[in-house]
């Protein structure tokens, strides 16, 4: 049985990221300007009346910053049975702000509710609550017919949220992509691992530290088994050691670490993201508590300028991992809207 199910999850896979190779060849042929509300429209345009009632909220309700990770009741459409067209245009419009690598993680993510089905569910018992289409999406503004646009795909341990504004995406925070199992077998034979770079470069870039260094990044308190930015809170400030205390291989594993986060997005988005990231990065601060062995738990923050970067691996097994985008009066498009 565990041969099928790892033989069903790589077919999953496999046919995802063809779908999403065609949503990329789709918009290849749209500026990143206008590609993110086109492929929003076309979006809407794909559902049915009933639908996109579910779908589609003004874009001052509440419902556009109540964002959230873990399992629970959501706004929007479910993805579940969309339909043909419905489906590839989906597919169209997290292509339109995304990168192909960041896609295959999220499907990478939501694969791992079908091995937490597989794991949980028991002989003669009721089976796992684990839903690979528990995943919802919701529009805030109509793309078609006013300026200001929003939308959010969300689920367990996924919640990407686009704040736009005209042909402009404005903002990809918070972002939020998280893992469990961190560490699982795949199909092939190997280890599926989504966020192992997050992982493994921050671990790379913290081991790195004397221990002056260390002594300075050493946060305080305990581990929570969670980030520190979560839902309803402000993200922490900065705090620990500061990055011109970084010799210069320090620093270019810095530079990798949070650009790492900012390549997750395409187009304009992204390169507006490094750029900010760049010119803050000689003001940026670090924070880490627990382990830096593989395998035991850790956690680390990172600040540059605006932005607020976490990782959290630090539940009980060290395999439940939570990564955090956010920034400091800019998530939602805050801070940014009207400005050209």
């Amino acid at each position: 049985m565990a041969c099928n199910m790892r033989s069903r999850i790589l077919a999953a896979v496999l046919a995802a990221l063809v779908c999403w190779l065609a949503a990329t060849a789709t918009l290849a042929a749209q500026t990143p300007q206008d590609a993110a509300r086109a492929a929003l429209v076309r979006w809407l345009d794909a559902l049915d009346e009933g639908q996109r009632a579910r779908c589609l909220h003004a874009y001052d309700d509440p419902a556009r910053r109540d964002w959230g990770y873990t399992p629970r009741k959501r706004a929007g459409l479910r993805v579940a049975g969309l339909g043909e067209l419905a489906g590839e245009r989906l597919n169209e419009l997290l292509a339109s702000v995304l990168e192909p690598a960041a896609l295959q993680t999220l499907e990478e993510i939501r694969e791992l509710e079908r091995v937490l089905f597989e794991r949980e569910s028991r002989p003669g018992a009721p089976a796992s609550w684990r839903d690979y289409d528990e995943y919802y999406l919701s529009v805030f503004g109509d793309p078609r017919s006013q300026a200001q646009w929003a939308w959010r795909f969300e689920g367990h341990h996924i919640s990407i949220n686009v704040t736009g504004e005209a042909e402009r995406v404005l903002s990809v925070t918070p972002q939020f992509l998280g893992a469990s199992p961190a560490r699982s077998e795949a199909g092939t034979g190997g280890e599926r691992r989504p966020l192992a770079r997050e992982e493994d470069l921050g671990r790379e870039l913290f081991a790195s530290l004397d221990d002056e260094q260390r002594a300075k990044a050493l946060g305080a308190g305990e581990l929570t088994g969670d980030i520190r930015g979560t839902p309803g809170v402000e993200p922490p400030g900065p705090d620990g050691l500061r990055a011109a205390q970084l010799t210069p291989p320090q620093r270019a594993l810095l530079a990798e670490l949070v650009e790492l986060f900012a390549h997750r997005s395409s187009g304009a988005a992204r390169e507006g993201a490094l750029e900010r990231l760049r010119a803050d990065l000689e003001r940026a601060s670090l924070v880490y508590l627990g382990s830096l062995a593989p395998l035991e738990r850790g956690y680390w923050r990172v600040n540059v300028g605006a932005s607020v970067f976490e990782f959290d691996n630090s539940q009980p097994g060290a395999n439940h991992v939570h990564t955090l985008w956010r920034e400091h009066g800019a998530d939602f498009g805050d801070a940014r809207a009207g400005q050209r």
